[in-house]
């Protein structure tokens, strides 16, 4: 037994000299691509005294890129605006961003992010609006009735806001809400929509202001509303004549241009605002203008 086991012995030594020791691996290393920093923008109108929280995210150019294996570390970050104030919070390949609009114009805030790779900086820019200081509200009637019984009725109403500081361009938005029916009746027969039709749309406000007539006072200004495409529901006129006939015909849902026949364009206003009315053919209406 005992050469079994020396000639085993022996074979194993001569086995281990053959095969040697095998070579140390080398610690693993991770590099990147070009990285970038993208700031996530706001999808609203920002105005004055506004505070946004924000978020930012560092990638690179590469699938897999090796930054995906950094530490989850926080690393750092400074962030710099122009016409407001702002603060970051570094949270490794993203980070949170607070930003408080002061005063308005175009913005440019700007996120410098430290991690494992290196530093990278990102911008990103948005415009400051001024805060509105006028609020605005209209009411304009379409209506006509003829001898033959047909006549139609159309309710067009709208509210909005708007700045007009000095400086700055006159700009605000609203929204306009669009009621009609249209219906005929003698003797032969009766017809209707049913049911009234519905639409809605929204409106840009722009001007300009002038100078002031009493030095000191608010300076007045010239308004335009400027419509979007207004879409307006489907609906059925129905009819029902003499001796039970009745009929149905559809009504389809349209789009149309409320820019074509607007009375809105160049009203002027003294600095307080005011009430002014507007006529049309078949179309009356008023538009009040109050300071905030």
């Amino acid at each position: 037994m005992r050469p079994v086991i020396r000639r085993l012995a022996i074979l194993a030594a001569l086995l281990l000299a053959a095969i040697g020791h095998p070579a140390a691996k080398a610690a693993p290393t991770t590099t990147s691509g070009p990285m970038y920093l993208v700031i996530l923008a706001p999808l609203v109108h920002v105005y004055e005294g506004d505070t946004l929280n924000l978020g930012y995210m560092v990638t690179d150019s590469r699938p897999n890129g090796g930054i995906t294996l950094a530490p989850l570390t926080p690393g750092a970050a400074s962030v710099t605006a122009v016409l407001g104030v702002a603060s970051v919070t570094p949270e490794g390949m993203t980070g949170k961003l607070t930003y408080t609009a002061q005063k308005a114009g175009q913005e440019t805030i700007t996120v410098t992010a430290t991690n494992y790779y290196g530093s990278v900086t990102g911008s990103m820019s948005l415009e400051i609006k001024p805060r509105p200081n006028y609020n605005l509200d209209f009411v304009l009637v379409s209506e006509h009735e003829d001898p033959s019984g047909g006549a139609f009725l159309s309710i067009f109403t709208g509210t909005g806001e708007f700045a007009n500081v000095k400086d700055a361009p006159l700009t605000g938005q609203g929204t306009a809400d669009l009621w009609f029916s249209l219906w005929a009746e003698n003797a032969a027969f009766n017809c209707s929509l049913n049911p009234p039709i519905q639409g809605a749309t929204g409106f840009e406000i722009t001007g300009v202001s002038g100078g002031a007539l009493v030095p000191g006072s608010i300076e007045p200004f010239l308004l335009n509303l400027n419509f979007q495409p207004l879409s307006t529901s489907a609906s059925t006129m129905s009819c029902a004549g003499l001796g039970g006939i009745t009929a149905s015909f559809p009504w389809p849902a349209t789009q149309s241009n409320p820019n074509d026949q607007n009375p809105f364009q160049n009203l002027f206003f003294p600095g307080e605002g005011g009430t002014l009315s507007v006529t049309a053919d078949k179309t009356w209406g008023t538009i009040w203008v109050t300071r905030k």
